[in-house]
């Protein structure tokens, strides 16, 4: 699957960063509905199938899952349409590696739209079984067509749970891929993928805001969407401890997950960012359940809508912190790509005849850097063999300070940008690294 990394185009700097806004945009709108969507089929599913004798169970499952589907083109909008900038930006940001993110992307996909149709297949048997069952009874093409309707409801119910529980694993498995950079190597099959800790580790944070969403789900959708004919007092004593138990169990469960899986999490990926907005997830979450608390014993109605949206927000902040996590951790390699862009582009140029002659890294240290910087002593910046050592099997990081300068030693002042492009700055990098006589990597 990693050919899927080799198809996409290098990118600029300002690309890749671009890349990066638009994952943050789309992952605040497919994490939560997904979440919500999965949960729901698979609770809708499995109260469909323990019906009780009142119907209460039944019709949790028919008011689930037209609530969460209300049309097609709903869901297009809100899951494949997301997910499939989530693949397209993966196959973008990673490529000319061989990480399976992308191609997890894309499978996530695919098992999406096979979910949706059989969601949809399911939605509508639940109406036509509905609507046959009064005359099912007198028997005849009646009974049959009632059969037969029960039967492909049963069927697609089954196949719509399974197919958006596995697109959650791989689109969980893309994000755990992506943002560990030495899992772009090390996961290299799709049985690789299967045992991976930190595939399951985001998958069960996943799982867990799934549920968390589908129990104030449910209680949201209860108290705010006008209430069903068919429901009463039984109803709601049947869904209440239901939907609380989901909700509080996720809501606990969550931040252990959350906690394992930042713990695993490679240093290059980690900042402070990170930290603040798995903080801030936690601490949505948990003023949902103080609004659910307050609910229970104050009985407002109202405060299920609070909770929803500190859930959704919660689930926003994760997104985020997965943006972030990216970001971090393809520093490097946005660096390399940016690299290849200005070659691409320079060369481009050269043969239409309009590119201007690409300095050397030599002509850029005596237009620029020798002005404060010599090799073997001191000017208005340190000596370059005191220096340029510390970057020894380190190039990419030594262009990255190149790029964006940051002051490191006290005794001299902050070394200002130079406007140089990746290519320059890889230029200059390996030029200095020769003199200095270090290998870049």
């Amino acid at each position: 699957m990693e050919v899927l990394n080799n198809i996409a185009l290098p990118q600029s700097t300002e690309h890749f960063h671009l890349l990066l806004f638009i994952y943050n945009l789309v992952m605040a709108v497919l994490l939560p509905y997904l979440a919500l969507v999965t949960g729901s089929i698979v609770l809708a599913v499995y109260a469909d199938r323990r019906t009780a004798g009142d119907g209460s169970m039944r019709l949790l499952a028919r008011r689930l899952i037209t609530a969460v589907l209300p049309s097609r083109s709903f869901f297009t909008f809100f899951a494949i349409l997301p997910s499939l900038a989530v693949a397209f930006v993966y196959a973008q940001v990673l490529q000319g590696t061989p990480a399976l993110a992308t191609g997890a992307a894309v499978l996530a996909v695919a098992l999406l739209i096979a979910a949706g149709v059989a969601a949809f297949a399911y939605q509508y048997t639940f109406r036509l079984t509905e609507a046959l069952q009064d005359t099912a009874a007198d028997g005849g093409t009646a009974g049959s067509l009632q059969a037969g309707a029960l039967t492909t409801h049963q069927k697609s119910g089954k196949v719509a749970a399974w197919t958006i529980v596995f697109a959650s694993f791989f689109l969980s498995a893309a994000t755990a891929v992506g943002i560990r950079p030495t899992a772009w190597d090390d996961i290299s099959s799709m049985l690789a993928l299967f045992i991976s800790a930190d595939v399951w580790l985001t998958w069960l944070v996943f799982l867990s805001l799934a549920a968390a969403m589908t129990g104030i789900g449910v209680l949201f959708f209860h108290y705010r969407i006008p209430a069903d004919p068919d429901g009463g007092p039984a109803y709601d004593s049947a869904i209440r401890p239901l939907a609380l138990k989901i909700l509080t169990a996720a809501i606990l469960a969550l931040p252990l997950f959350l906690a394992a899986s930042l713990l695993r999490l490679e240093d290059l990926a980690v900042s402070g960012w990170v930290y603040v907005l798995a903080a801030c997830a936690v601490l949505a979450l948990f003023g949902a359940l103080q609004a659910i608390y307050a609910y229970v014993q104050l009985g407002r109605p109202a405060t299920t809508s609070y909770a929803f949206a500190l859930v959704v927000a919660a689930t926003t902040c994760l997104a985020s912190m997965y943006q972030v996590a990216l970001h971090n951790a393809t520093r490097d390699h946005a660096v390399a790509l940016a690299v290849v862009y200005d070659r691409h582009e320079e060369a481009l140029k050269t043969a239409l005849g309009v590119g201007a002659k690409p300095l050397t890294g030599e002509d850029i240290y005596n237009g620029k850097c020798s002005a404060c910087h010599l090799f073997d002593q001191k000017k208005v910046g340190p000596a370059y063999t005191t220096v340029v050592t510390k970057y020894a099997g380190r190039k990419a990081d030594l262009v990255r300070f190149i790029l964006n300068p940051v002051k490191v030693d006290p005794a001299f002042p902050n070394m200002p940008s130079q406007g140089l492009k990746p290519a320059e700055a890889d230029s200059i990098a390996s030029f200095l690294m020769k003199k200095v006589g270090v290998k870049g990597s």
